[in-house]
This record gives C-alpha cells, structure tokens and sequence, in this order.
C-alpha cells in the first residue's frame, strides 16, 4: 500500500490557482473595509434607526467564537438562500 504522490504537479497546481487565490483575499479585504467603515460611521453619528442594529451586529461578532460564526453562515445563511430562492 503505497502512496506515490507527484508533489511537483501539486505544487504547479497551486501556482496555478494563486492569482485567483490573491483576487479573492484582495475583494474580500476591499469589502470588509468599505463595511467596516460604514459601520463605524453609523455608530459614530448614532444614526437612530441604524445604530441599535449595528451594535447588536458587532456584539454578535465580537463575543461569538469564530467556528460559530462560520456554522451560522454555512448552515443558517445557505439554507435561508435555499428557502427563499423558490
């Protein structure tokens, strides 16, 4: 029972799929600032209506573990999709 594994063709299949990789990590860290300052304007300003929801949103981030936080996106979020694309 023996595991050949060519790791020069997985090393090229990882250069291979790093520029989409870096795509991903530089879009996603443009989005978590543009919210991150939006959020930061409503709870400076303490617009009325938005202020309550995006302290409830940041309680819930801040005092949740981070595998729970991903749990409640795969599970909750996707089968809310689900639901409602129907």
């Amino acid at each position: 029972m023996s595991a050949s594994i060519n790791w020069i063709d997985l090393f090229l299949q990882v250069v291979q799929r790093l520029p989409l990789t870096l795509g991903i990590i530089l879009l996603s860290l443009l989005f978590s600032i543009i919210i991150g300052f939006l959020l930061a304007v409503i709870r400076i300003n303490k617009i009325p209506f938005l202020a309550p929801i995006v302290r409830v949103y940041l309680s819930f981030i801040r005092s949740t573990p981070l595998l729970v936080q991903l749990f409640f996106s795969i599970f909750c979020i996707t089968s809310i999709i689900i639901i409602y694309s129907y």
